[in-house]
């Protein structure tokens, strides 16, 4: 059961560290079957899950239609989950290509609280794709997303704010957002909130404050924090120079998937 349910999470896309064992043919063969099944019970984000399984042939041949009909069921029943099929029209995959149609899905899928999919509109208007460019609306949307704990979207928000892209520049609402987000589990905001200080963006340096926000971005197992903790440490830069702390930072950044950790650790 347990393997099982880590399957489901390699499948739903979180990341997983490069250096971790990927299932096996058979387990995925095991999940898809048993996702399949939730599915077909009417379980609308298995069918999402197993839709992203056709979309990448993980565990299977790519099927961009069997994708498009398991994300446009799922839509039609929950719209909170429309944004994959938005996905597909914006890249044209399985369907011709229609930006109008996607910013829709997208749009549906926001307004009902699809956190990653307000990001990814706010990306649209920000951007000026398939609308005309809207930094005001973008960062209305990145708040939306973030208001929902989408961390990518509280990343996104700190950036306009620090940039002054759609709203007054103002760092230290910048700060604040990134600190909130840390607070409330989103371990790469603690990692970018930390790398603020240390670097002295929109705060004057202040390495007290960042090297507890990096190791608390790498036992949220981001390997940058781990990484650069090891070369604060490796270094002597803002912590005293030791060998064997840098070597155990940059070992655990390496099997997070960091490749410049393992480089140095000579892997």
């Amino acid at each position: 059961m347990k393997r099982l349910a880590s399957l489901f999470v390699f499948l739903g896309f979180l990341v997983l560290p490069a250096a971790q064992a990927q299932p096996s043919t058979a387990d995925l063969e095991t999940a898809r079957v048993t996702i399949d099944g939730r599915c077909s019970l009417g379980e609308w984000r298995a069918c999402i899950v197993l839709g992203r399984m056709y979309r990448a042939g993980t565990g299977v041949d790519i099927d961009l239609l069997r994708a498009h009909d398991l994300f446009n069921t799922s839509c039609g029943q929950e719209p909170s989950l429309c944004g994959d099929l938005g996905t597909l029209y914006l890249m044209g995959e399985g369907v011709e290509q229609n930006i109008s149609t996607a910013i829709g899905y997208f749009s549906l899928a926001c307004d009902n609280n699809s956190g990653n999919t307000c990001r990814t509109l706010g990306m649209l208007f920000r951007d000026g794709v398939g609308v005309d460019q809207d930094l005001e609306s973008a960062v209305s949307m990145f708040r939306k997303a973030c208001n929902l704990r989408d961390f990518g979207g509280c990343s996104l928000l700190s950036a306009a704010f620090m940039n002054g892209a759609g709203v007054e520049q103002n760092p230290i609402t910048a700060l604040s957002i990134l600190q909130v987000a840390c607070d409330g589990g989103g371990a790469t905001n603690c990692y970018e909130l930390g790398m603020m200080h240390l670097r002295g963006d929109g705060t004057p340096v202040n390495y007290q404050l960042g090297i507890p926000l990096l190791q608390q971005a790498c036992d949220g197992e981001i390997a940058q924090g781990c990484a650069f903790m090891g070369l604060m440490f490796h270094h002597g830069q803002g912590a005293p120079a030791d060998p064997e702390t840098a070597a155990r930072y940059l070992s655990r950044a390496c099997d997070l998937g960091d490749p410049t950790a393992c480089q140095m650790m000579g892997r």
